[in-house]
């Protein structure tokens, strides 16, 4: 790191009172976890790394280390002004200081500099969902919804409008931009879309605003989830991604993005279990107006996969199928590692007739079908490593075994995922 980016961190944290850090990273399932530091110790931190004890985490590595990521510095607002906190996301780093290869962040990076050594750069936007409960006497959340409201409603029918204005101008402060949020068609859900962004931007700043939403819900006496199918019979939540690509010498991309659409396509089914990682995840799938199969088409908007084309252009890419408890930085990698392939492969005029809506893959069941599927996947092999895949396997197949174990199945999903998502 230079020298001048620290003693612009060292003026920030003195203008801003900072006296807390907090250095977050993200597990094999997504979740952000984080060690919080004195503002003292951050020259130790960007020098030797700070560290921590990987239980639970995919490593055979006794101890590993964070060393935060000069350019993610945020104020976290909705902490008090005075003593203020700071988050850096981090890099995770071995005790030798080499790259620890499961971290899933820099798995991300390494998709991007592959689509940059192919001349090209992908960018992310996400449209994702989420409800907000009312919580008990006691601040537990319940299951009864915020408002009766449904798609597009407006106050005083929904209740969610100042809660969704909060999560914005915070958002906003923080340097994230999301373009629209509305109020979705199940009772008390709500949906919040983003700008195209860099790819691991995109991710970072996915997480930031789950924490986001999760800090402003409970400051308002709520409780905010973003499970994938939190309530029978109601729209299930799920997180849309917007995928541009664009040439770095700014030339036409039109057929290669045709190639990426027909690449993410091919590989749906063997990414499945880390777009869609939890057993709720799978109620989601077969519920609504959800993808049940895996379909590609022009326009259609119920596709799984769908190009989105104006002006006789293909200008971007939908992806319907994930929700928002996968792990982004995995998730995004996958998808754009499928992409390239798809490109690096091409394919025959014959290949490019499926856009006519031909739904020749199914969705695996359920996560222990899509666990079996990505495990024996070459491509996933290919782009995750040995370690990672084994851990993620090993996790879910102890959910699963939970859950089969259970007298009441439905209520030890609601306990795994509720109030963790």
């Amino acid at each position: 790191m230079q020298n001048k980016s620290y003693s612009d961190i060292l003026d920030f944290i003195e203008e801003n009172d900072v006296k807390f850090v907090r250095l977050a990273f993200c597990d094999v399932f997504g979740t952000v976890k984080n060690m919080s530091i004195t503002a003292e110790e951050l020259e130790t931190a960007f020098t030797k790394g700070i560290r921590f004890y990987p239980k639970g985490f995919t490593t055979q590595e006794p101890e590993l280390y964070l060393h935060p990521i000069a350019s993610t510095i945020m104020l976290l607002p909705w902490r008090p002004r005075q003593s203020s906190v700071i988050r850096f996301f981090c890099e995770i780093r071995k005790a030798d200081d080499s790259v620890f290869e499961c971290d899933s962040r820099y798995l991300l990076r390494q998709a991007m500099d592959r689509a940059a050594k192919m001349g090209l750069t992908c960018d992310i936007g996400t449209d994702s969902e989420f409800y907000l409960f009312q919580q008990d006497e006691n601040g537990l959340p319940t299951t009864v919804p915020f408002d009766m409201a449904g798609y597009l409603d407006v106050a005083p029918l929904d209740k969610c409008e100042n809660i969704r204005r909060e999560i914005c101008l915070t958002l906003e402060e923080m340097g994230i931009q999301p373009y629209s949020s509305h109020h979705e068609q199940g009772p008390g859900q709500n949906e919040i879309d983003f700008k195209h962004s860099e790819g691991i931007t995109a991710a970072d700043n996915f997480l930031n605003f789950k924490l986001v939403v999760k800090a402003l819900a409970e400051r308002n006496g709520l409780y905010a989830t973003f499970m994938p199918k939190p309530l029978d019979h109601k729209s299930c939540s799920g997180l849309h991604m917007d995928i541009k690509l664009r040439a770095i010498d700014n030339r036409p991309v039109s057929a290669e993005r045709r190639l990426f659409a027909l690449g993410v396509y091919d590989k749906i089914r063997e990414m499945t279990a880390f777009l869609n990682p939890t057993i709720n995840s799978y109620d989601r799938l077969a519920s609504f107006n959800n993808p049940k199969k895996i379909t590609m088409s022009k326009n259609k908007i119920t596709s799984t996969v769908r190009i989105i084309e104006k002006d006789g252009e293909w200008k971007r890419i939908k992806l319907r199928s994930a929700d928002s408890s996968c792990n982004p930085y995995l998730a995004f990698s996958l998808i754009i590692h499928a992409g390239l392939d798809g490109i690096e492969r091409g394919y025959p005029d014959t290949k490019y007739k499926l856009l006519k809506e031909e739904s020749r893959y199914e969705f695996p069941q359920n996560l222990k079908e899509a666990i079996e599927i990505a495990a024996n996947s070459k491509f996933v092999k290919n782009v995750l490593t040995p370690e990672l895949i084994k851990e993620h396997v090993k996790q879910a197949e102890a959910v699963i075994a939970m859950v089969q174990k259970a007298q009441d199945k439905e209520a030890i999903v609601k306990e795994l995922y509720f109030a963790f998502i």
